[in-house]
C-alpha cells in the first residue's frame, strides 16, 4: 500500500489522494520503473467487500486503492468526520485528467478490457497519451495478452474487466507484466474511447453521475444503485 494518508472502510484501506496526486504518483512509477497496482473503490465495491471475503485479498494486494465517487467520500465523512478524506475523486474524472495531463504527455498505454466495439473507437491517442496496444475484454487469452503489452512497451497497462474480476487477473499476472503501472478502471476505457454518457457536468459536480448510467441501463444497473446505494447506506451507519 501507498504511505498516503488511508481511510478504512469495511476493513478496505484507502488512499486520500486527489487527481493531480494520482498522476503524480504515476509519474514517478514511469521516471523511477518502481512497480506500481492501482484500483478503485465505489460504493458496489465495497458493497462486494463486505459481502465475500474470498475477494479482499485482491484489493489487499494493491499498491494504492483511490476512492471513486460522491458516497464513499461522505461515507469516510459520516465515519470520520474531518478524518475521513480531504478530497473528493471520481474515477472518470480521473480518467480524463489523466489523458490531457502535460505531466504525462507522451505516455505509452496499452487498454485490456471492455467490448470490441468500445476498443475500436480508440484511436492513436487519448489526449496527450499514445495508445500502443488495444485488446477486447471477452473471449482473451491471457498469455496472449500479457504477451502483447510486454511488446507494446506500455508504460501504463489499463484494465477494464469489471471488479472483482480485473482486480484478480492482475494480482494473478502483475509479476509478468512489465509496465511499471497497471491500473484497473472498470468502464472507465470508455472515457478513452469517447463512448461514456456522463450526463451535463452539474449532475457530476453535484455526485448525480449514476442517475444518468441508471437512467441509460436500467436493465444493467437497477440492482446496483436502487438496491445497492441503501443497503450501502445501512452498513455504514450499521458500522458507526
Amino acid at each position: 500500500m501507498s504511505l498516503r494518508k488511508t481511510v478504512e472502510i469495511f476493513g478496505l484501506k484507502i488512499s486520500d489522494i486527489s487527481a493531480e496526486e494520482l498522476a503524480g504518483e504515476i509519474k514517478n512509477s514511469i521516471s523511477t520503473g518502481t512497480k506500481i497496482s492501482i484500483t478503485y473503490a465505489t460504493q458496489a465495491v465495497l458493497n462486494k467487500y463486505y459481502e465475500d471475503k474470498s475477494i479482499r485479498s485482491y484489493y489487499d494486494e494493491f499498491s494504492l486503492v483511490h476512492a471513486d465517487g460522491v458516497g464513499v467520500y461522505l461515507a469516510s465523512k459520516l465515519l470520520y468526520s474531518n478524518k475521513g478524506f480531504s478530497k473528493r475523486l471520481t474515477g472518470s474524472d480521473f480518467y480524463e485528467y489523466l489523458a490531457f495531463s502535460a505531466e504525462l504527455a507522451n505516455a505509452k498505454l496499452f487498454l485490456f478490457g471492455d467490448t470490441q466495439q468500445t476498443i475500436d473507437k480508440v484511436g492513436s491517442s487519448v489526449g496527450e497519451l499514445k495508445i500502443v496496444g488495444k485488446e477486447c475484454g471477452f473471449g482473451f487469452d491471457t498469455a496472449s495478452v500479457v504477451a502483447k503489452i510486454n511488446a507494446s512497451e506500455a508504460d501504463i497497462a489499463v484494465v477494464g474487466l469489471g471488479s472483482p474480476l480485473q482486480e484478480q487477473w492482475i494480482n494473478e499476472n502483475r509479476g509478468a507484466i512489465n509496465s511499471p503501472v497497471v491500473i484497473a478502471v472498470g468502464e472507465g476505457i470508455k472515457i478513452f474511447s469517447g463512448t461514456k454518457n456522463r450526463g451535463p457536468k452539474i449532475v457530476r459536480k453535484i455526485g448525480l453521475e449514476w442517475m444518468i448510467r441508471l437512467i441509460t441501463n436500467p436493465k444493467r444497473l437497477w440492482k446496483r444503485y436502487l438496491i445497492g446505494i441503501p443497503l450501502f447506506i445501512y452498513r455504514i451507519i450499521k458500522v458507526k
